[in-house]
């Protein structure tokens, strides 16, 4: 998340991919487990009129809670831009990943991130909703720490779910929908969505597009592609459940992967502690 001169980034780039298209790489560890680190954050402007959604389900809303951030270079399309490949989207690289409150403190001090102010953060929203990116955030109720702008052919959260990980991402408690009589099969929507769960469907009278509802996320970032107006979202049966803080989450993770331990608990626990008050 740093442009440096002191390392063969070509290299870390290659290795990198690598790692996560490995076997027991970074990919089966990140997005492997019941309780997934990240989740999903729908475009508020999208969901039925009829829904309300909750402030840690709103992208602005989490941006104006934490009152401080700050917006860094995007690691995945940095990555990308070493290997020679640029976003088929053409979003940004730089000052497009943001990251919030104390861990905004932390990556603005040690100069990976730029700090900006609450409006100035949601015009980065605003800015990756005309690239169509899709949000994501911690899987957690508070205080969350960043919000990841990403697109289907750089980022590494969306590989994840494209890799056979449906549920590496916690989505939201929507989902998207297509109007089959509306549907004219123009084919942007499949273009437009960040983990490429849209497809073609034929029936008795024409071509339509198909969502596989067991990947969608429920973003909303398709709807806009859609000069149709054939795709909504609508309420999903089934919603997640989302933990409340950073060590609940960690420790559900921990568990899952019987990786807990009395003397990690209480390790976990004071580090913990000493990371709130530090926050």
């Amino acid at each position: 998340m740093k442009k440096r001169t002191d390392l063969p980034m070509e290299e870390l780039a290659r290795l990198m991919t690598e790692y996560l298209h490995d076997d027991i790489g970074q990919a089966r560890e990140f997005f492997g487990g019941k309780t997934p680190l990240t989740r999903t954050l729908v475009y508020e402007d999208k969901i039925p009129v009829t829904s309300n959604i909750t402030t840690y389900e709103d992208a602005k809303k989490i941006i104006r809670k934490a009152g401080y951030g700050g917006v860094s270079l995007c690691y995945c399309r940095h990555k990308k831009f070493h290997q020679n490949e640029s976003c088929k989207k053409s979003a940004p690289m730089e000052d497009i990943c943001i990251s919030l409150g104390s861990t905004a403190q932390f990556m603005v001090r040690r100069g990976f991130a730029k700090e900006l102010t609450v409006e100035e953060l949601i015009k980065v929203l605003d800015k990756a909703r005309e690239h169509g990116l899709t949000h994501v955030t911690d899987n957690i109720r508070n205080r969350q720490s960043f919000i990841c702008n990403c697109c289907n052919c750089c980022c590494e959260l969306m590989a994840g779910v494209m890799m056979g990980y449906k549920s590496g991402i916690a989505k939201t408690r929507f989902i998207a929908e297509i109007d089959g009589d509306k549907c004219d099969f123009c084919g942007k929507c499949i273009k437009n969505c960040n983990i490429k769960c849209i497809s073609c469907e034929k029936t008795e009278r024409k071509r339509v597009a198909k969502i596989d509802k067991s990947a969608c996320l429920g973003c909303g970032a398709c709807i806009s592609s859609c000069y149709f107006g054939a795709i909504s979202l609508i309420e999903r049966q089934d919603k997640e459940e989302i933990p409340s803080t950073r060590k609940e989450l960690f420790l559900s993770i921990l568990k899952e992967k019987k990786r807990l331990t009395p003397f990690l608990i209480d390790s976990f626990k004071r580090k913990i502690k000493r990371f709130i008050s530090l926050g």
